[in-house]
């Protein structure tokens, strides 16, 4: 289990949750799965890294995302959030909070895995830009689901991309 954690002294995983978490990694695609995952921290290693006013960064609400791990590659400045889906995918607060969380990083990327085990499936969302787009526009005739709708397209059209190639 050790091959989870940074060099840095991250926590393991603790709760049985994370340690179902940490069971998963292994189905993850190279490189990914041998990156060194944390399980807790995440608001506190990005809030190190945004790139925005502290008053936007308040404004943005960003401290109540938790993804199921995360990794910081500090040689290409990316941030790698994991949110691995069993049952619900991921809803339209958390899709929202997820394109705040990548404008507020200025310099730094964000790519968000989502990985369904069920499926053996891993899809990796780093468009951020072009959800939020789509987003804006589907608010008016969608606005509950505006968020989540957009996240579901994008991965959808990444998904035709990679069976077309």
């Amino acid at each position: 289990m050790s091959t989870f954690f940074t060099k840095s002294g991250a926590s393991p995983p603790v709760s049985n949750q994370q340690q179902r978490y940490a069971s998963i990694i292994p189905q993850l695609p190279e490189p990914f799965k041998s990156f060194g995952w944390e399980f807790s921290g995440f608001g506190r290693r990005a809030r190190k890294l945004f790139d925005a006013d502290p008053e936007e960064i308040e404004d943005l609400n960003l401290r109540t995302i938790i993804p199921d791990a995360f990794y910081y590659d500090a040689e290409n400045k990316c941030l790698i959030a994991l949110e691995i889906v069993e049952s619900h995918d991921i809803d339209n607060a958390k899709a929202q909070r997820y394109c705040d969380y990548a404008f507020a990083l200025g310099e730094t990327s964000l790519l968000l895995l989502i990985h369904y085990p069920n499926f053996r499936a891993t899809v990796g969302v780093e468009n951020f830009f072009a959800i939020t787009l789509d987003a804006y526009r589907l608010l008016q005739t969608e606005p509950k689901t505006a968020w989540r709708d957009a996240m579901m397209k994008y991965r959808q059209k990444v998904e035709e991309a990679r069976e077309a190639a």
